[in-house]
């Protein structure tokens, strides 16, 4: 009896430790069960919010220089005086370089001696001509001294002739050396290069004693005063932007002042990528406070009002170049591609993907997917 009682008691045992047992294949299986399940996240989450809105846009744009222009030597030549340098203020005519006038002066003079000589020698020409015209024309025509006369008349003939061959010579000779006179004059005055516009010098190219070749760029003149600037408008406003409106910016380096300009330009096309209109503002700047190259935060005022569906900004997020905000759906996340409008504070108007009454995601945005399951927590 007591042996029996203890072999009940070690089938027992065995059978207990078999059932806590599991197989390695059991164990992973059970891990894999755990692991599968998804993370629930803890995201913020709030309504649309609908908001009357007085009609403007929010871009951003550069302030430019009004006109740029390269300016160049007419002539080959040595740089003798230079009368700017960086940054320099210039009006329209201003001398900016001087080239060597020595050689062009010199090609003057021998121009006009030249000239002069030709002249001298044409005068001469033409007397001789007068002379033996007048012989060949005052002949005397007797029958006994025909014979005589008609071989003064031949030689005078032929001498009227070659006089006459003299004169177009001389003629030709006047006007080439007028041509290079005239040539020599102008490389004068083209030694000396003038400001073709008035504005700042932004480069200058070369440097006093250097020779300089035709047509080589000597100078970069900017306008600055006035400026323009440059903006691209979305398609679905372009309809709304006139000429001759008023258009507001500021700049990250004068935050506490605020600037206008006037609309007086439009691209002839939109752009094919971003389906966008360029657009440009005059801008007055007598002060020189603004520079081209600025960035420029505008606002174009409609002066009509609206009511806008709103989300926060931060809700939004750019993947590969689309715009997206996250909308809760049966206790998921849904992505949606969005199209935006104007800014109001920390809000941002929707105007496509979203509609009225949806629940944004605000939170955890780069933790999210399709799908993804989350747990709301309104704020």
């Amino acid at each position: 009896m007591k042996k029996l009682l203890i072999l009940t008691m070690i089938v027992s045992l065995t059978l207990s430790a078999c059932q806590r047992a599991q197989t390695p294949a059991q164990a992973d299986t059970n891990t894999s069960q755990t692991a599968a399940l998804p993370t629930v996240l803890d995201v913020s989450t709030t309504p649309t919010i609908e908001r009357n809105l007085s009609s403007s846009l929010e871009l951003t744009g550069t302030l430019e220089g009004q006109e740029e222009v390269i300016v160049s030597s007419e002539i080959d030549g040595k740089i003798s005086e230079m009368y700017i340098d960086l940054g320099s203020y210039i009006k329209k005519g201003d001398k900016l370089f001087s080239l060597d006038e020595r050689e062009f002066s010199w090609r003057v003079d021998q121009a006009q001696a030249i000239l002069k000589s030709a002249e001298i020698a044409l005068g001469k020409a033409k007397l001789d001509f007068e002379r033996t015209e007048k012989l060949f024309q005052d002949g005397v025509i007797s029958r006994q001294e025909y014979d005589r006369t008609r071989s003064l008349y031949d030689q005078t003939r032929a001498r009227w002739e070659v006089s006459i061959a003299q004169v177009e010579a001389y003629r030709t000779n006047i006007t080439q050396a007028s041509a290079s006179l005239q040539l020599a004059q102008k490389q004068l005055e083209d030694a000396v290069i003038y400001a073709p516009i008035s504005g700042s010098i932004k480069e200058r190219l070369v440097s006093a004693g250097e020779y300089v070749k035709k047509g080589q760029p000597v100078a970069r003149i900017i306008q600055i005063n006035p400026l323009r600037l440059r903006t691209n408008v979305p398609e679905q406003y372009i309809q709304q932007v006139k000429a001759g409106e008023t258009i507001d910016f500021q700049v990250d380096s004068l935050t506490d002042k605020k600037f206008q300009g006037t609309i007086n330009r439009f691209s002839p096309a939109l752009d094919k990528s971003s389906r966008s209109l360029t657009i440009e503002a005059s801008i007055a700047n007598p002060n020189l406070q603004l520079k081209p190259g600025m960035f420029a935060r505008t606002k174009l005022s409609f002066g009509t009002t609206k009511t806008a569906l709103m989300v926060p900004e931060k809700a939004v997020i750019t993947t590969v170049g689309l715009k997206k905000v996250y909308v809760l759906v049966d206790g998921k996340a849904q992505p949606r591609e969005v199209s935006l409008g104007q800014k109001d504070g920390d809000l941002i108007e929707v105007l496509t993907g979203v509609k009225p009454g949806e629940i944004v995601i605000t939170s955890s945005l780069d933790k999210l997917a399709d799908g993804s399951p989350v747990n709301p927590q309104a704020k």
